[in-house]
């Protein structure tokens, strides 16, 4: 009765995280072209009038984020229950490095939807110095690339869903789809890192909206069934 109570909770929150993450694709594409990725690095001065003009679905966007992330932490501490029987220290260490990617996303996000709205209206109301000090300032993100968030939880798909090709009860498409979710979701640090917005835009399209839901709720409900 203790597990499949764990097991649920873990299978709760990663349907909670599927709509989460559906959120986040769906308003990326909403959203104006300089609001989305590593675009607003580039053009701040437009960037920021953006922003100050509308930035409700930006915070939807960022809320919505921190929240797939809070229940992708259940998601991950009820996977390392449910796989670990596979390769204990390499599911315990994939486990720590997810942890740390989703602990990472969702402070990172509940602090940037707060904080880049606030410095948008500073930035537009602000004179010439203001702005060009602003421009010269360090980035407001706590993870400029994604590595640590986006690449972190990549790496933690990546093993879980590797190690799940040989579990009896785990269906083998469902391992699959996790194992693209994994390079999607390191697409987005590559992305920011070479700055490529057609690999965010994939990530969001078809890892957001399509293939992290379908895991996720696929993953949720076998769980639940414990």
């Amino acid at each position: 009765m203790a597990n499949t109570r764990k097991y649920n909770l873990g299978g709760n929150c990663a349907i909670a995280a599927a709509v989460g993450y559906i959120i986040v694709g769906i308003t990326f594409f909403s959203l104006p072209l300089i609001q989305r990725g590593s675009q607003g690095s580039l053009q701040l001065t437009e960037y920021f009038n953006s922003i100050a003009s509308d930035s409700s679905l930006l915070e939807l966007q960022y809320w919505s984020f921190s929240f797939a992330a809070l229940m992708g932490l259940a998601v991950m501490i009820a996977a390392n229950r449910f796989f670990r029987d596979l390769s204990e220290d390499l599911v315990d260490w994939a486990t720590v490095v997810g942890l740390i990617g989703y602990g990472v996303m969702c402070t990172n996000f509940i602090r940037i939807a707060d904080v880049i709205p606030q410095r948008a209206k500073f930035f537009v109301e602000g004179g010439e110095q203001i702005q060009q000090a602003m421009q010269g300032a360090n980035p407001l993100t706590l993870d400029p690339t994604g590595v640590l968030s986006f690449g972190f939880v990549g790496f933690w798909f990546l093993i879980i869903n590797y190690l799940a090709i040989e579990k009896e009860n785990f269906p083998n498409i469902l391992a699959y789809i996790g194992l693209i979710g994994g390079i999607l979701h390191i697409f987005v640090a590559i992305g920011n890192i070479i700055d490529q917005q057609i690999l965010i835009s994939i990530a969001a399209g078809l890892g957001g909206i399509v293939l992290g839901p379908i895991w996720l709720i696929w993953f949720g409900l076998t769980l639940k069934k414990g």
